[in-house]
């Protein structure tokens, strides 16, 4: 509901809704799990208390990269791996170095 009033505001009514032809981008949050229970205030406990773990799906423009809190647009073994090597990569770096022992 902010959206659709901020996406008014700017007269954007492209934005803001889930409707065809909308540009959607939606983040579904389970707020079942224990740690947010009882859950008195949903914003609080979507705000202070969910973390990644709660995160059941993501749409970007309409496209599903998130379900069942699974990346499902890609590999995710590869992405870590990629960027488990590029974070080797630069600390092998001089200036990582000096940075990291000084």
């Amino acid at each position: 509901m902010v959206t659709a009033t901020a996406a008014a505001l700017i007269r954007r009514p492209n934005l803001g809704a889930i409707a065809p032809g909308a540009t959607a981008d939606l983040t579904v949050v389970d707020l079942t799990h224990p740690h947010l229970q009882p859950l008195f205030d949903p914003r609080r406990g979507l705000i202070a208390l969910a973390n990644r773990a709660n995160i059941d799906q993501v749409v970007v423009d309409g496209r599903v990269l998130i379900d069942a809190g699974r990346y499902v647009a890609g590999d995710e073994v590869t992405i870590i791996s990629a960027g488990t090597a590029a974070v080797g990569k630069i600390r092998d770096l001089p200036e990582a170095q000096a940075a990291f022992d000084g």
